[in-house]
């Protein structure tokens, strides 16, 4: 059977809720997932940073608030223009939208479904 996707990034989980709900009820739709995204690997710090004591994992730490759990992303974020205060790109069209819906769906859907998407406010 020939299958569809689409990945649709939303502002908050409740929106992508919504319209993961909407789809779910309607014949042809083969699999719905949502996630949380990042622009980092590895799970969010448990702790937080504290520079007074010396305790902390790096740069990233202190300029981004964020210390992940591998060092290959340490390296990446400490090198991320949003780290030196630097970065003035407004062509960022991700910002804020780190949810991210996964639709599985039959081919006749993906025209229906993508407007459906756009119409509750995620990013196609």
């Amino acid at each position: 059977m020939d299958e569809k996707y689409i990945l649709a990034y939303f502002n908050t989980p409740e929106q992508a809720e919504n319209i993961r709900q909407q789809l779910a009820a309607q014949e042809g739709i083969v699999d719905l997932q949502i996630d949380r995204i990042g622009l980092y690997p590895g799970p969010e710090p448990e702790h937080f940073t504290n520079t007074i004591t010396g305790k902390f994992a790096g740069l990233a730490s202190i300029t981004t608030d964020a210390t992940p759990a591998h060092p290959d992303a340490r390296v990446m974020m400490a090198a991320h223009p949003s780290a030196s205060g630097m970065s003035g790109s407004s062509d960022d069209t991700i910002r804020g939208r780190d949810i991210l819906l996964t639709v599985v769906m039959q081919p006749k859907l993906y025209d229906s479904v993508r407007q459906m998407i756009r119409s509750a406010g995620g990013l196609v």
